[in-house]
């Protein structure tokens, strides 16, 4: 008898995981996303595409509400794939699959349990994440595991491109465990009780403070470089959106107070030196709204002048 599985999922990584299940002598009765405005702007397939080549039913509830729930229950489903979905699941859905809910979080459990895990590791500073297949309990990323794997973090790393290998691992590891899984005979092995939890990144994250550590604030504009939506700064009243930065006291600069233009470095696009509070920075990629012609750069672009 094949296995019923609904899939709750959302951008490449769960088309990844839906392509696995149609390799799969698995039926597959409902599918269930919600499509992210950016998601055709950063190249990923549509989830709502492959529901509808696959002749899947695929919706999109804004609340996973009480008769919601009453409709996946008559779903009979075996187990529920849960995908980079970013709704809490009620405990009366959890309960619903004999065979459980399981879950691809992208960090290394117990560590980062949470809201955007790649981010706040980069931002952080780590050297590794990792991503996770586990059960869900209720409870956020809390429960048993099936799998994990490290992911380490390179120093060009960005917020996408961290995101994007991730979700390459997950789709990797999912393919690795997913029979096992549809067979019942996945492990569980309990997460250790330490660990930590990280909520959502706010708007406080895409502005800078100079007078936060310079490591701090150059992994900052990493996690938010392009295609995302960059940090900021000011100065006069200038916007400067930069993304692209690096430590630069092996250049020999003093520090002089944090966010002050110690140095211009001309080229294609005039690199901006800037002091930290413990490091130099130097801004290597940025725009500055509104644009600027050559007196106005002049005028606002200067060594001794300072950002906001």
């Amino acid at each position: 008898m094949k296995r019923r599985v609904i899939v709750f999922g959302c951008q490449q990584i769960a088309v990844d995981c839906i392509e696995t299940l149609l390799r799969k002598e698995v039926e597959i009765p409902r599918i269930v996303t919600y499509e992210l405005l950016l998601d055709k702007v950063y190249g990923y397939k549509s989830v709502q595409g492959i529901a509808s080549e696959n002749k899947i039913q695929c919706d999109m509830p804004k609340q996973l509400t009480r008769d919601y729930i009453t409709d996946i229950q008559a779903l009979k489903p075996d187990v529920i794939l849960s995908i980079y979905y970013r709704k809490i699941f009620p405990r009366e859905l959890v309960a619903i699959p004999p065979l459980g809910i399981v879950n691809i979080h992208p960090s290394y459990l117990p560590h980062y349990r949470g809201c955007v895990p790649t981010a706040w590791a980069l931002l952080n500073g780590e050297k590794e994440t990792g991503v996770t297949i586990h059960y869900i309990d209720g409870k956020i990323d809390s429960a048993d595991m099936i799998v994990q794997n490290k992911v380490p973090i390179t120093e060009e790393d960005t917020g996408f491109s961290l995101y994007n290998r991730c979700m390459r691992v997950g789709a990797e590891l999912f393919e690795q465990v997913i029979d096992d899984i549809l067979s019942g005979t996945a492990p569980r092995i309990p997460q250790p009780v330490n660990g930590s939890y990280y909520g959502p990144l706010t708007d406080q994250q895409n502005r800078i403070d100079w007078s936060t550590p310079a490591r701090r604030i150059v992994n900052q504009i990493r996690v938010f470089s392009k295609p995302y939506a960059g940090v900021e700064s000011k100065f006069l009243n200038k916007h400067l959106i930069i993304w692209k930065a690096r430590l630069g006291s092996q250049n020999g600069y003093l520090l002089q107070g944090p966010g002050k233009i110690l140095d211009l470095i001309p080229g294609k696009k005039t690199k901006i030196v800037v002091s930290g509070v413990d490091d130099v920075i130097i801004i290597e990629d940025y725009d500055i709204f509104p644009p600027m012609d050559d007196i106005e750069r002049n005028v606002y672009l200067k060594i001794g002048q300072k950002i906001q």
